[in-house]
């Protein structure tokens, strides 16, 4: 049922059906034998109620004068009991002497049967017949009833609100999907009417941001194509400069400018959420990265006391931001460590440096798009100002998120968090 499913987010699943299954049962127990041993206790009363009056009537009865009974009899008003006189017996049980200890113990072996004649003369019987109310129990099984009742209401408001707050449940996951890859699956929600109008406004409100970027991008690659046609253009003309150190600055300018139209092209397209995901080992591609940077003439260490961490990611977006973020603690530094680790949950990344470090007042800026901090930074050896914003956008659209800190006497740890799925 729905009811459990919400009571197993609060708690554990199994638990909570067990919480649930003994609760409503031991309370069902109490109530079947509060009601049982409740009757059985009345009826006892009543019994012991019904003999009492029995007995009091036979002896009203048996002490007023023959003549004078009748009288007495029609004086008795109780709707419970019935009394006449007979010249002969009307039920089978019958006393031929009055004896009331006799008259109470044999009646009290009785459950149901409260119809008796007792003989008070040559030819006169009185005869009595008693009903034992009822009433209470049925109230008590009302009660019962009612109990019963208020339990099922009970189960019923809880399935039409999980009914409700199941589809946000979808809608919260899929918004926050949304808000990592813009290009997710839209939402598709079986809910209340007011949850599925707010799904297919999610939805066109993605398609709309969607259209948008795809027109900001075809308007970024044509002003790219456009810019190409004249340094093409540029760098044959250059060829023809006979000062051949200024001929050697102007390829550079050229070659830098043809380089960021590149870079900032690719990083508008989100050239990186094109890649489809699938299962990879973290350990072996940031081994490729470490290596690759080696052969390069570098000082990479990798570190990592696990064999294999499998991630479902993007394998080149994941190589492109693991290997941003280690050249540009090469450019600054002389040596870069790289250790992987496992933490409850997440899988860490540290990647440090010796490098100068950056102030933590800029610890948020380096991460906007075309931001280089020319001071510390020489633009000969740095890039577009691309790479750690590309890096951030990449780790988070793996549900990750990229943390940065001062080492101490000096250095720079970036440290990758992203979600273990496998633990």
């Amino acid at each position: 049922m729905n009811i459990v499913r919400v009571l197993s987010r609060g708690i554990s699943g199994k638990a909570a059906l067990i919480v649930l299954t003994v609760v409503i049962s031991v309370h069902l127990a109490l109530m079947y034998f509060y009601v049982q041993n409740n009757r059985i206790v009345q009826r006892a009363v009543y019994r012991d109620e019904m003999i009492q009056k029995i007995i009091n009537a036979l002896y009203l009865v048996e002490v007023m004068p023959e003549a004078s009974r009748q009288n007495a009899i029609s004086a008795m008003v109780d709707p419970s009991l019935s009394v006449s006189l007979s010249s002969q017996p009307q039920w089978p049980m019958r006393f031929d002497h009055i004896s009331y200890w006799k008259i109470s113990r044999t009646l009290r072996g009785k459950l149901n049967s409260f119809a008796a004649s007792f003989k008070l003369g040559k030819n006169q019987w009185l005869n009595l017949q008693a009903k034992l109310n009822v009433a209470k129990i049925f109230q008590q099984l009302l009660l019962m009833s009612v109990e019963i009742f208020v339990l099922v209401v009970i189960l019923i408001a809880g399935w039409s609100v999980n009914r409700f707050t199941r589809p946000l449940q979808h809608f919260k996951r899929a918004a926050k999907n949304l808000s990592i890859d813009l290009h997710s699956n839209p939402i598709n929600i079986d809910g209340p009417s007011v949850v599925r109008e707010t799904a297919a406004a999610m939805n066109e409100m993605q398609k709309r941001i969607q259209k948008l970027i795809q027109d900001r991008t075809q308007i970024l690659a044509a002003i790219s194509h456009d810019l190409r046609t004249p340094i093409t253009r540029m760098k044959l003309r250059s060829q023809f400069i006979n000062d051949a150190g200024l001929m050697k600055d102007y390829m550079r300018d050229l070659s830098e400018m043809e380089e960021m139209i590149k870079e900032t092209l690719s990083f508008a397209r989100n050239d990186a959420e094109k890649e489809n995901k699938r299962n990879l080992d973290l350990v072996s591609l940031l081994e490729v990265v470490c290596s690759d940077a080696v052969d390069m003439g570098h000082k990479v260490n990798f570190q990592s006391r696990i064999q294999r961490v499998s991630i479902l990611g993007r394998p080149l977006a994941l190589k492109r931001a693991f290997t941003n973020i280690i050249h540009n603690g090469i450019r600054y530094a002389n040596v870069v460590n790289v250790v992987l680790s496992l933490k409850q949950q997440f899988i860490l990344v540290r990647i440090e440096d010796d490098g100068p470090g950056i102030p933590e007042e800029d610890f948020e800026r380096v991460f906007a798009p075309f931001y280089r901090r020319e001071q510390s930074r020489s633009r000969d050896t740095g890039g577009v100002g691309l790479g750690l914003a590309v890096t951030r956008h990449i780790i988070e659209a793996h549900g990750g998120k990229v943390l940065l800190a001062n080492r101490r006497p000096r250095g720079l740890r970036v440290t990758v968090e992203l979600p273990n799925h496998s633990s």
